[in-house]
C-alpha cells in the first residue's frame, strides 16, 4: 500500500501521552499567566504619553468652551444691542 507505514500501530504518538499533555498545558498555562501579568503591571501604572495626551485634550477641551463662550457672548451683545 502507497503512504501507509509498515509499523503504523507502533508508532507512538506524543500527544496522546498524558505526560506530555500536562507538560504542555502547564507550559501554556505559564506563558498565558505571565502575559496576564505583564498586561496587568502595565496597566497599574499609568503612562507618561497618556497623562500626557490626558491633559493635552483636558486643555484642548477648555480653549474650545473659551471659545465658544466668547462667541454666545459676542451674539448676545449683538442681539440686545
Amino acid at each position: 500500500m502507497i503512504g501507509k507505514l509498515a509499523d503504523e500501530d507502533q508508532i507512538i504518538r506524543p500527544w496522546v501521552n498524558s505526560a506530555a499533555l500536562q507538560f504542555v498545558d502547564s507550559v501554556t498555562i505559564s506563558v498565558a499567566q505571565g502575559h496576564m501579568l505583564a498586561r496587568a503591571r502595565l496597566a497599574s501604572h499609568p503612562s507618561p504619553v497618556r497623562l500626557a495626551a490626558a491633559r493635552d485634550a483636558a486643555v484642548w477641551d477648555a480653549s474650545l468652551l473659551e471659545r465658544e463662550l466668547a462667541a454666545f457672548r459676542q451674539e448676545r451683545e449683538r442681539t440686545s444691542a
